[in-house]
């Protein structure tokens, strides 16, 4: 996911002359979800660079390479944007918990992903989901 945001960020202005679409647009002083109190305090978009699940990084990273090398020049365009504070490149990992077959996690970066972000001074952020083992919440009963 890329994540452009910023409290001055007229997002519906820069959207108009770029060939993103986003999956989702915030604006600063709406409500962040319909069915909630909380204001957004930036304006900004989310927009989908990989359709990979969050069980196949590697893939996630692929797909994002192809998508910063792709679209280069809005990404340049997106940093000048007035307004904008932070672009970041948030990659959805899911986190086998309590399974016999997990391992310790580790993240690999490849250095294709390094280059292309660093190019485009993106920030890189990991957002971690569990699955949880059921059997792994369940406690031994004390009465067998």
């Amino acid at each position: 996911m890329l994540r452009a945001s910023g409290t001055e960020f007229n997002v519906d202005h820069f959207l108009r002359a770029s060939s993103f679409s986003p999956n989702r647009i915030f604006r600063k002083g709406e409500k962040k979800f319909p069915t909630t109190k909380t204001i957004n305090e930036l304006s900004g978009f989310n927009l989908v660079v990989s359709e990979a699940s969050g069980d196949d990084i590697e893939q996630q990273f692929k797909e994002a390479i192809v998508f910063l090398n792709r679209h280069e020049t809005d990404l340049k365009n997106l940093k000048q944007a007035s307004g904008l504070e932070g672009i970041t490149l948030d990659f959805g990992v899911n986190l086998r918990i309590g399974y016999d077959d997990c391992y310790w996690p580790s993240i690999r970066l490849p250095k294709e992903l390094i280059s292309a972000t660093g190019k485009l001074e993106l920030e890189i952020e990991f957002s971690f989901y569990p699955d949880v083992n059921p059997t792994y919440q369940e406690t031994p009963d004390d009465n067998a």
